[in-house]
């Protein structure tokens, strides 16, 4: 071979190594009109934690300009955050950033917006960033093609969930919700509509992109919450983005798979010793009425959550009293703290409590991880439906009566 001929097979090499080392990383290159010099811009993953997310890299702005460079293993759910500081009254400062959600892959991307003000916030008093989400336009590769359609179908129903649910609030907020109480329940039936149209538009989407990245990971989010699919659900959810070519997701999501069967839905309660509020022992299934619903409540006196929700527990109880019943069980450590509780909130039901023993059970039976936790029992004591959420549970019940 001539020299001339290595070195052209050197440079074919070089060229070749390039291409390979192009596809394992990502650029996104960013114009924002108004953001000033030196702050920080971060991409954060929110594949593990939506709201808080992790940082994958970070880089500084320059004449409104910024540049992200990394890998990523498959195309990853991530949040462009844009550090601003802002002030208060008495001249200290402190930081907010802004959210622009992106799939990411590893080709070049490019993020642009009129003005940085343009952007939404991660968070910010009485707005939701839904209301900015559509203003930041992000291109390159296919996941966030996809993504981008996935936003365009489900936007105008989440805005429009967002506001009934902004309107319920602030009726909460000024009272009217106990003086204009029909005005109360017109909402909350639109808040249920809607919220049962934005799920339904997730699921179809799903559906008519079985290979959309996206996809896949609203398919994981699915299978992350205990009994909210049946085992069959979980077998059918899968066999729709079997074809991924995010192999690397499907991979994880078949391990999560076999996870989630073992607290999926449809199955027997899974029976525990508690103690009443006399001190006496027995079990979560002597509490069971034959031909009654039953829904089993974990909560604590020091849980926020747990106790903003007492209001809507106790509108269910009362809405469907004689059809279901309520086993609030509390994971207090201190007695005292828990009878405090008991006296201040005023449940007219069954009151429990668990040794700490009992509690370290039920990560296990339950994948417990947080409270509020609500577990809804069929009539013959089947797990129907778990979530820290008491709105969900009317829903479920009408779902289950209409069956």
């Amino acid at each position: 071979m001539t020299h001339k001929q290595l070195l052209t097979t050197a440079l074919g090499c070089l060229m070749a190594a390039g291409s390979v080392a192009a596809q394992n990383t990502f650029t996104i290159s960013g114009h924002v009109p108004g953001m000033e010099d030196g702050v920080t811009v971060r991409l954060m993953s929110l594949e593990q934690d939506v709201y808080k997310g992790e940082l994958l890299t970070q880089t500084t702005a320059r004449d409104g300009r910024f540049t992200l460079t990394g890998s990523v293993a498959s195309p990853t759910l991530c949040r462009v955050e844009i550090v601003r500081t802002g002030n208060y009254s008495d001249g200290s400062t402190y930081e907010y950033e802004t959210d622009t959600r992106l799939m990411v892959e590893n080709v070049p991307m490019t993020m642009t917006v009129a003005h940085i003000d343009s952007l939404p916030l991660t968070y910010e008093f009485g707005h939701s960033p839904l209301e900015k989400e559509m203003n930041a336009t992000v291109t390159g590769g296919r996941a966030q093609q996809e993504y981008a359609a996935y936003r365009k179908a489900l936007h105008p129903a989440e805005w429009q969930s967002a506001q009934i649910n902004a309107r319920i609030t602030q009726m909460i907020l000024d009272g009217e919700h106990e003086s204009q109480p029909d005005s109360m329940a017109h909402y909350e039936r639109l808040g249920k509509e809607a919220s049962a149209r934005t799920v339904k538009l997730s699921d179809d989407f799903i559906r008519t992109h079985p290979e959309a990245s996206i996809s896949a990971y609203l398919v994981g989010r699915k299978l992350a919450d205990p009994f909210q699919l049946t085992a069959r659900e979980i077998d059918d959810w899968m066999a729709c983005i079997a074809n991924t070519p995010d192999t690397v997701r499907l991979a994880r999501l078949r391990q999560q798979a076999d996870t989630a069967k073992h607290y999926a839905a449809g199955q027997p309660v899974k029976d525990f010793a508690i103690a009443d509020t006399q001190k006496q022992s027995t079990t979560l299934a002597a509490q069971l009425k034959p031909g009654m619903y039953t829904l089993v409540d974990f909560w604590a006196s020091w849980c926020g959550p747990c106790r903003a929700s007492i209001p809507l527990l106790k509108q269910l109880h009362e809405a469907w009293s004689g059809r279901m019943d309520i086993v609030s069980i509390s994971l207090d450590q201190r007695e005292t703290d828990w009878r405090r509780a008991m006296k201040e909130e005023q449940m007219p039901w069954q009151q429990f409590t668990v040794t700490p023993e009992v509690t370290k059970q039920l990560a296990d039976l339950y994948q417990l991880k947080g409270i509020p936790f609500l577990l809804l029992l069929d009539p013959e004591g089947n797990i129907l439906y778990g979530t820290s959420a008491a709105a969900a549970i009317d829903m479920m019940l009408e779902r289950a009566q209409s069956k």
